[in-house]
């Protein structure tokens, strides 16, 4: 490698064995939210929802884990690290009263949407 370039990586890695447990457990059970971390904040004032969504780009761009996807392919998991910039977060904005959050909040999806 010559001095000042950049090392190259795999295109994927063998996944962890705690990553394989809890894929192995998801695909197991698909409905279940046991592993999902479902989150509300309630926001005074207005919101520039552009720039939410431009920081959150930027912070999921910063860390590769935040963009890891896992494949099973060839009698194994693997991991692989989406290119920075390929799915910039996009929110979905929604008004719920406060007394109904909890029922809303049960309610959603697993997965977002595409």
């Amino acid at each position: 490698m010559n001095p000042g370039s950049t090392p190259t990586r795999p295109d994927a890695f063998p996944a962890s064995a705690a990553q394989q447990r809890l894929w192995f457990l998801q695909h197991r059970h698909p409905d279940s939210r046991a592993y999902t971390v479902t989150e509300a904040i309630w926001l005074r004032g207005p919101l520039d929802a552009s720039a939410l969504e431009r920081a959150l780009t930027a912070l999921v761009d910063r860390h590769p884990l935040l963009r890891a996807v896992f494949d099973y392919r060839d009698g194994g998991l693997w991991q692989r690290v989406l290119p920075a910039g390929a799915h910039p977060v996009a929110l979905r904005r929604e008004r719920v009263d406060r007394a109904d959050l909890d029922a809303w909040l049960g309610s959603r999806p697993r997965r977002a949407s595409t």
